[in-house]
């Protein structure tokens, strides 16, 4: 049973919510509920952007109800107009996802005992408040911070990326290749972290906004993450490539030791630790010229070697200049 910080929080929510509308004497409490479950987000924004929208969603739906119940009082054509106009009009307004709530509102309005739509709007509208602010308040006072989760993620997947580089590095050493299959689920899991991490520094960034004391690099992980998820493409590019090398060759050994070079370099640049940039640089380039300069292939065999050599010689030096751009941490 996971047990986390939102689970327990959400709990609480909603039993504050309900007890407070009990307590009040209002009618259907279970809907302050309702609204307190929906409130507690992942992010103190979120949660003030879903309790805004389900208030509004509410009074909207109050508005469709009342006005349906007083034209046709509580018959079958008034319950079926009200929900036609509440779907339509939550799909004018973008308010896809409050369609329900929305129609369920307007519904408990046309049905309420003839003469009590006024007590009954205001019930509604109090309860939906008490919820919203019960939600609100426990985000509030514990709010979610998933700082610790995006650095965890963002050194896991750097990791992992320079793993699977030295897997593409091994096979092009010789005829004995990594296990496809085991390195495709691999790729995938780091593929799901990066978007994991994506998705989390997002919310880091919204969470920021009420954290005034405290700096934290919420652009400086997207991009990472972002830089992260273009080296897992090129990564897999790589090792398709040095799937293609057939036999060992003399050239092969500089290009591994080059891609090694750039491997240690990505985890210096990710901890913001210096490294000799001029030195590879210029090593890059007299590995260029030595492949122009290089003789020509004595085969088929040595042709194809050759070309998947230059070809990976040309991806790890996209690799190296993105690896260039990350930010350190």
């Amino acid at each position: 049973m996971n047990l986390g910080g939102r689970v327990i929080k959400t709990v609480i929510a909603v039993a504050l919510a309900v007890f407070i509308a009990q307590q009040a004497g209002l009618e259907r409490a279970s809907f302050a509920g309702v609204i307190a479950l929906i409130s507690v987000q992942r992010s103190l924004f979120s949660s003030m952007n879903q309790a805004v929208k389900k208030v509004g969603s509410v009074i909207l739906g109050t508005l469709v109800g009342g006005i349906f119940a007083f034209a046709f009082g509580q018959t079958p054509l008034a319950v079926g107009a009200a929900t036609f106009f509440a779907i339509q009009m939550s799909l004018k307004l973008h308010l896809e996802d409050n369609i329900v709530l929305i129609t369920i509102t307007a519904l408990n309005l046309v049905l309420y005992p003839a003469g009590d739509f006024l007590p009954s709007a205001g019930n509604q509208l109090l309860v939906a408040l008490i919820g919203a602010i019960s939600g609100l308040s426990l985000n509030l006072l514990y709010s979610p911070y998933h700082k610790k989760e995006v650095d965890e993620l963002l050194f896991a997947a750097e990791e992992e990326l320079r793993h699977l580089l030295l897997i593409v590095l091994e096979d092009m050493q010789g005829p004995d290749k990594f296990d496809r299959e085991t390195f495709h689920q691999r790729l995938a899991i780091l593929k799901e972290k990066i978007e994991d991490g994506r998705r989390l520094a997002k919310l880091l960034q919204e969470e920021q906004r009420y954290r005034f004391v405290e700096d934290t690099p919420s652009e400086r992980y997207r991009k990472a993450f972002i830089i992260f998820a273009d080296q897992a493409e090129r990564v897999e590019d790589l090792y398709n490539l040095a799937g293609k090398i057939i036999c060992c060759v003399p050239q092969v050994f500089p290009i591994v030791q080059i891609g090694k070079i750039i491997s240690e370099t990505q985890k210096r640049a990710l901890s913001g630790k210096p490294y000799p940039r001029q030195l590879f640089e210029r090593c890059l380039e007299k590995r260029e010229k030595e492949f122009v300069a290089g003789p020509l292939p004595a085969d088929q065999e040595d042709f194809v070697n050759r070309a998947a050599l230059l070809h990976i010689f040309s991806e790890l030096k996209k690799y190296y200049r993105n690896t260039r751009k990350l930010p350190p941490f």
